[in-house]
């Protein structure tokens, strides 16, 4: 008789823990008095409604943007299951255990969430449901991202993150308070690949390099070179993993008036390619013209051709009037020779700058960012996601932009998910977005980078920058990389390729942006 007291009580009591964690509530609101029905399905932040999600993705918390006390919510999937929720207040949140039973039962199908809520003055509205579909194809588990403050011309606390989409869990790859608050920034991965990355380093104690893991090895190399003085930014691996090509610029920002504020203007631009094999620094002069502004490289998918940026070179007074060219060359990484230079896409026809070209996995499609002009397009909120089809040669503006700036985006592994930079919430903050990518080449309207805390976006004052999709996570612990930036041992200078002429100008030093050493406290 005890033992049965007992086991009745601690059933009870596991209850009541699960009621007050599902609901945050001890009893089910009760449904008194008039009820009134909606024609619309409820208001809620994140806008989470009607997307397309991965079976693999973390929970989908949200509040009810509601003049409501109490909700009840009927939630349900394919295969019957389904669950009735209750809360006090506007915030829900869907356990861990019912959302994974929901996303395996429902991949391919679709995901129905009807709620009801207590108004203030004491009657009860029902909405009508909503839908979430669930997608059969999963995203890459992982996505990496800079995390830094919303500043122009300084920074303080920076970091490079990895989260776990499938949890809500978020690590740090690297923080730069480990080397006196330096940059770090254009980190890259080698065909998603966790275990080989690449990020660019702009230090005042140890200058600008290149850090790049490449299996279990680290080092610290010195791009910079008599042909182009300026280090490494927006790097990208070759396929073949033993090549990296960047852009070596001289950047400088400005701000006007009145209007928009800010711009970013590249006084100059060469692209070159890093073989990590033989620390060698090699280009051509198609890609390194004095008289043309190259940026923003990006390989095919079989690393046979290189797609990237062009722009006549300006003086900074005409800086409204530079607008670039889509461009790709041949390759040959077996004996390091290129082809003929190729216009893609020519700012003539389109009268706006393309920039961030992304090939997808299977080589069909070209994911690129246009705006007005200039090739920062997170400043420009004019600037969208467009979409090239490399078999027929025509493009099409995505549905997925917003009325502000949709910029820096990226592929998942089997091609069929999208994130990209949006400041679409408040014209300030970059967050990532997921839209999922049909067969059809069709993109699906985007969702927020789910949060554990329904209000995480409404307080979070820093931006998320170069979300990059990852397979796995980074298992080079945030201490080789400091120590591979701090230590004289990981140091390694590159050497230029004798094939390639220095000219005397090369590309210029670049240092645009300044570290504020005296950074208080210990933010994320």
């Amino acid at each position: 008789m005890r033992r049965t007291c007992v086991v009745i009580l601690l059933a009870l009591l596991s209850l009541g823990i699960a009621w007050v964690v599902l609901g945050r509530s001890t009893a089910a609101p009760a449904i008194t008095g008039p009820l009134t029905r909606l024609d619309r399905p409820p208001c809620i932040t994140p806008d989470y409604r009607e997307v397309v999600i991965p079976p693999n993705i973390a929970p989908l918390h949200f509040r009810l943007a509601e003049q409501i006390n109490d909700w009840s919510a009927e939630i349900w999937g394919e295969q019957n299951v389904r669950r009735t929720l209750h809360g006090k207040g506007t915030d829900v949140r869907i356990p861990t255990s019912f959302w994974r039973s929901l996303l395996d039962s429902s991949a391919g199908g679709t995901i129905r969430l009807a709620f009801s809520g207590r108004h203030e003055d004491g009657g009860w509205i029902a909405f009508e449901p909503f839908e979430i579909r669930v997608a059969r194809e999963p995203v890459d588990p992982y996505l990496a991202y800079r995390i830094i403050d919303p500043v122009f011309g300084c920074w303080g606390h920076m970091s490079i993150r990895q989260r776990d989409l499938t949890s809500f869990a978020e690590t740090a790859i690297l923080r730069n308070r480990t080397f006196a608050y330096d940059c770090s920034n254009c980190h890259t991965f080698h065909a998603h690949d966790p275990s080989r990355l690449a990020l660019q380093i702009r230090s005042q104690d140890v200058g600008a390099c290149m850090v790049v893991a490449d299996g279990g090895q680290t080092t610290r190399v010195y791009t910079a070179t008599e042909f182009n003085r300026s280090a490494a930014a927006y790097s990208r691996w070759h396929p073949n993993g033993r090549a990296i090509a960047f852009a070596a610029i001289k950047v400088m920002q400005f701000f006007h008036a009145i209007g928009h504020t800010r711009d970013v203007f590249d006084e100059a631009s060469d692209l070159a390619v890093y073989l990590v094999d033989e620390n060698l620094v090699t280009t051509t002069p198609a890609i390194s013209d004095p008289d043309w502004l190259e940026t923003y490289p990006e390989w095919s998918p079989d690393g046979s051709y290189l797609y990237f940026c062009r722009a006549p070179q300006k003086p900074v007074e005409e800086f409204r009037t530079v607008k670039y060219d889509l461009m790709r060359i041949a390759y040959n990484a077996r004996t390091n020779t290129w082809g003929e230079l190729e216009t893609i896409l020519s700012s003539a026809d389109t009268q706006l700058s393309v920039t961030h070209p992304r090939v997808s996995p299977d080589g069909r499609y070209l994911l690129f960012t246009m705006c007005e002009y200039g090739n920062f397009s997170i400043y420009r909120p004019d600037s969208d996601l467009h979409l090239l089809d490399l078999t027929t040669g025509k493009y099409v503006k995505l549905p997925i932009n917003s009325d502000r700036a949709d910029s820096y985006h990226s592929w998942s592994t089997n091609g069929r998910w999208i994130v990209f930079s949006s400041k679409r919430r408040d014209g300030l903050f970059t967050h990532p977005y997921l839209s999922y990518f049909d067969e059809q080449g069709n993109a699906h309207r985007p969702f927020i980078l789910p949060q554990q805390d329904p209000g995480f976006y409404e307080s979070y004052l820093k931006v998320f920058n170069v979300p990059e999709f990852v397979t796995g996570p980074v298992r080079v612990s945030p201490n080789l990389l400091t120590r591979t930036i701090t230590e004289p041992d990981f140091r390694q200078q590159a050497e230029l390729d004798p094939q390639v002429t220095a000219r005397d100008a090369g590309t210029p030093r670049d240092m645009p942006w300044h570290s504020v050493r005296e950074v208080p406290g210990n933010p994320r």
